[in-house]
């Protein structure tokens, strides 16, 4: 599967995929969109993250903003964003397997 989120539904909906290395957690259509936050819930064995996070895009380049990193044991993911295959893509880069469950709110453009 490509990314853990089907962007047509927003909200607090969330959904977990194992994944290790780097993976999208999701993507939407800059033409629609301009701005996500997401809740990001990780587990990995016994080590447990959670990142609040703010991507901005302008069609051909996306920020992101990291609030609130904190965890139990040792933090295992961080968290990028760019423009890939015209869509806005949040990733997650992970130093063990790991399970995430995302909510997210989208604003439109």
């Amino acid at each position: 599967e490509d990314g853990i989120r089907d962007t047509s539904v927003t909200g607090v909906q969330t959904c977990a995929l194992p994944i290790s290395t780097t993976n999208k957690l999701d993507s939407f259509s800059p033409s629609v969109y301009r701005t996500a936050k997401y809740i990001v819930s990780g587990s990995s064995g016994t080590n447990y993250q959670s990142v609040e996070a703010v991507v901005v895009q302008n069609g051909s380049t996306a920020n992101i903003a990291i609030f609130g990193n904190t965890w139990i044991g040792t933090p295992f993911y961080s968290l990028t964003a760019n423009i890939n295959s015209g869509n806005a893509t949040l990733w997650a880069t992970t130093s063990a397997n790991a399970y995430f469950k995302i909510a997210n709110t989208y604003i439109p453009v």
